[in-house]
């Protein structure tokens, strides 16, 4: 039970008694109107307002039927704004209760009416007093309100017994809003407990379902606990935001290992099925697996099923010509179009494996890209097969067995050159060339860098010759007008003379490209060497080879192949492309002259 507010009493009948007991205060005095409402007069410059307050417990509401069981007391309020003191006494005897100094030029505001047009089953429950029928004002706008504990009214043991009572109240209280805290704090961990345990469980589906329902629970908890609080919807929103997060990703976690049981036999020209180990799969187990944890997933899957890559990358070209033809976006890549037509058909054989492909698109559209998915399958067959040879190795097989492991390979040698040539000039695209304000080329090959070490495990793995790796980059930087870094590159291969025939077939295509757009090409004719040119009109014209080159550049790269092939080439076996090749740097020079 705890003590009320000072309250302005509405209705009181205290006559001219009132304005006797006012004479006792000093100076002061209070009048009553006609509507019997409590007004206070100011003699001087003091300012005075008549009080109840009520003996009742805090939180329970005054009613009429217990108000004439309350204990009550009348006390004055006197306020000196020139002094800044405010002096509360007892009506009944004029003791003083309290004296303390306030804001000078302040104003004491007391309002006694209750609501206006209240319904009578409102009034005939509740006292109708006004929340606050008396406060101090300062003069920038501050409000401050009186609270007076009964215990003042009291004399004697009473008035002790009640201070004791009073302070014994606070007390519990207290006591209770730290255990409300503590309780909060303690509701915290379970919470954050439950979150970790949702991460661990086997099942996403069923950690979902929880989650789901823990949220609902949390909300209804935390909206109850902060009814009435500035911090409610704050709160709400917090709580609601992180298990909201935490169901998104289950939800996530949950479709891929709902689409993961699915098994279905690929149909046409397929890879031999890998026997993949059945995973528990959960929040957990991805985030400890790092980001590319479900790239690898779906190879597994795909390789249970023994889908070839040339599907994968199909049925992407689809989905990109399905974006585009939705954006109303053209584009022409004759490349991609018959790559597209020769491969479609795999699609089209096995409508479920992709449906099911192109909604984890939707949920994982980085994981899911061709290029990470193909990768990934390579390095699941690559273990595979080394795991296999491994198990060869250490089974004492005869020597015909090992001929036939050796036979295996000479034949998947030729498929799997053609595959990592594939893999490194996917990587090389992902290198980023800016230009500097001095026209210098600067190149950030992380991404690139990251693949090309996969490649060359695998090839390591394959026994394939890193030379060959290495030629494939050259080839394809220079195919990509990345001339500098294929000059850097050139000087590190051994067998430079198989470089020669693609390398000069790229400058044929971009001296071919230079002509066809050059200001007088009948000029240009005329001062290439005629054999220079009768091999360019055989060349077709080729969109794909890269335009922001120099001359210069392109000519660098083949004397560098020229001059690496020529100190080993002693029985003269290349003559006869490296003389075209000179043709080729000497056309460069003279179309460079010519435009100077």
């Amino acid at each position: 039970m705890r003590f009320a507010h000072a309250l302005c009493e509405p209705r009181t009948n205290c006559g001219n008694g009132l304005r006797k007991k006012c004479t006792l205060l000093a100076r002061y005095s209070s009048t009553l109107d006609d509507s019997n409402r409590s007004v206070g007069v100011a003699l001087g410059s003091r300012s005075i307002v008549v009080l109840y307050i009520f003996e009742q417990d805090n939180n329970k509401k005054l009613l009429l039927s217990t108000i004439k069981e309350i204990r009550r007391a009348l006390l004055l309020v006197i306020y000196n704004p020139k002094k800044g003191l405010i002096d509360i006494r007892l009506m009944q005897r004029g003791n003083r209760v309290a004296v303390f100094t306030a804001t000078k030029n302040g104003k004491l505001l007391y309002n006694t009416s209750g609501l206006l047009g209240a319904e009578q089953s409102y009034v005939q429950r509740k006292v109708n007093l006004p929340e606050y029928q008396c406060v101090l004002i300062d003069p920038d706008g501050k409000l401050k309100r009186f609270i007076i504990p009964f215990y003042f009214a009291l004399e004697g043991e009473h008035s002790q017994r009640s201070k004791d009572l009073h302070i014994l109240r606070e007390m519990r209280d207290f006591i209770k809003k730290t255990s409300d805290k503590n309780e909060e704090f303690d509701c915290e961990l379970i919470k954050k407990s439950i979150r970790d345990l949702l991460l661990d469980m086997p099942c996403p589906l069923r950690s979902m379902i929880i989650a789901m329902a823990c949220r609902v629970v949390v909300t209804q908890f935390e909206h109850r606990k902060s009814v009435g609080e500035d911090e409610a919807w704050e709160s709400v929103t917090k709580e609601n935001a992180k298990w909201s997060i935490l169901i998104g990703k289950l939800e996530d976690i949950s479709i891929l290992s709902i689409i993961l049981f699915f098994k279905e036999t690929f149909r046409g020209k397929s890879l031999p099925k890998l026997q993949m180990s059945s995973l528990e799969i959960n929040l957990k187990f991805i985030y400890s697996r790092g980001k590319g944890s479900v790239s690898e997933l779906i190879a597994k899957w795909l390789c249970g099923m023994g889908v070839i890559p040339e599907a994968i990358v199909t049925n992407e070209l689809i989905l990109k010509d399905k974006l585009n033809m939705e954006n109303a976006i053209e584009e022409e890549d004759t490349s991609e179009q018959l790559f597209l037509d020769d491969n479609r058909l795999y699609v089209e054989e096995n409508p479920k494996i992709f449906k099911w492909l192109a909604y984890l698109k939707k949920q994982f559209p980085f994981s899911t890209s061709a290029d990470n998915i193909v990768a990934n399958m390579c390095w699941e067959y690559a273990t595979a097969w080394q795991n296999d040879r491994q198990d060869m190795e250490n089974s004492n097989q005869n020597d015909v067995n090992q001929v036939i492991n050796k036979a295996t390979e000479n034949k998947l040698r030729p498929s799997r050159m053609k595959f990592l040539s594939k893999v490194i000039f996917a990587a090389l695209e992902l290198i980023i060339c800016e230009e500097s304000d001095t026209k210098q080329k600067h190149y950030q090959t992380s991404e690139f860098t990251q693949w090309i070490d996969k490649v060359y495990i695998l090839a390591d793995l394959w026994n394939i010759d890193n030379d060959f790796l290495a030629r494939q980059q050259v080839i394809g930087l220079y195919q990509l007008g990345h001339d500098s870094l294929a000059l850097d590159m050139v000087r590190e291969i051994r067998e430079a003379s198989a470089l020669i025939a693609p390398l000069v077939g790229i400058a044929g295509a971009r001296l071919k490209r230079r002509l066809g757009h050059a200001a007088q090409p009948s000029e240009c004719l005329a001062a290439l060497p005629p054999n220079l040119v009768t091999h360019l009109d055989g060349i077709k014209s080729d969109t794909a080879v890269a335009a922001n080159v120099t001359l210069q550049s392109t000519a660098l790269v083949l004397q560098q192949v020229i001059s690496t092939v020529e100190k080993s080439d002693t029985s003269n076996t290349h003559a006869q492309i490296i003389r075209l090749a000179e043709l080729m740097v000497n056309g460069c020079e003279i179309l460079e002259q010519l435009d100077t």
